[in-house]
């Protein structure tokens, strides 16, 4: 009888045990490796467009990343971007999504937070290069203008019927009397990659860089692509 009560005693604790360990499980770890996470300052202000306000996110984190959009040449609505101190990139940006009508979803590509199109990669960045040196991988417009010139990718833009324009953005920076010289150019040999990944790459390497391409569709016009960064 003795027995019997410490085989059900040994039965009731294990049972027991077995039901907090279930409960006490940690929680899943939040990923490290995309900017997506990141924190966020408070800001506050109207953005004309979806676009423009998702630029805006991208800039203020100041992380790896890239922002492919698709679009007409008539406004969408304006953006209210509200960003409350402490929120994170991720939610920032789904509420802008919510905001165009889900237009956009963001996804971690090797490290890279990429905001694209809900219905895909646009195709010129799904172009794969086979071969390509970008003689100083830090110079992202030169890098650019390579990347321009991969008979892959010019290729891909004729077919789709695409005229290329790669500028400078209004946030590179410059260079100022008196800053260090910069290290001597390290080419970097791509090989097999696709456009979108050569650009994350590009990001990636300069720690904070937002890569942009911008597809706009205007009535009787040549469909135009815009290849930038935010940051050089």
């Amino acid at each position: 009888m003795r027995k019997l009560i410490q085989c059900q005693a040994l039965l009731s604790a294990t049972a027991a045990l077995f039901t907090l360990s279930a409960f006490a499980q940690p929680a899943p770890q939040r990923p490290t490796t995309s900017g997506a996470w990141r924190f966020l300052t408070g800001y506050h202000s109207e953005q004309p467009s979806a676009p423009e306000a998702i630029r805006i996110l991208l800039r203020m984190a100041e992380v790896p990343s890239g922002f492919a959009a698709e679009r007409s040449c008539k406004a969408g609505p304006p953006v209210a971007l509200d960003v409350p101190p402490g929120m994170e990139l991720r939610s920032a940006l789904d509420e802008v999504f919510v905001l165009a009508g889900a237009g956009y979803r963001q996804e971690d590509r090797n490290g890279v937070l990429n905001v694209l199109p809900a219905s895909g990669i646009p195709l010129p960045l799904k172009v794969r290069i086979a071969s390509l040196t970008l003689q100083d991988p830090a110079n992202l417009m030169l890098s650019l203008r390579q990347l321009e010139q991969a008979p892959e990718f010019e290729q891909a833009l004729f077919t789709a019927g695409l005229a290329l324009w790669v500028r400078a953005s209004l946030w590179s920076t410059v260079r100022q009397p008196g800053d260090p010289e910069p290290p001597k150019p390290q080419p970097l040999e791509i090989r097999d990659m696709q456009v979108i990944d050569v650009l994350n790459l590009l990001a990636m390497r300069h720690g904070r860089a937002v890569w942009l391409y911008n597809e706009t569709h205007c009535g009787g016009q040549r469909p135009r692509v815009e290849l930038s960064f935010l940051r050089q």
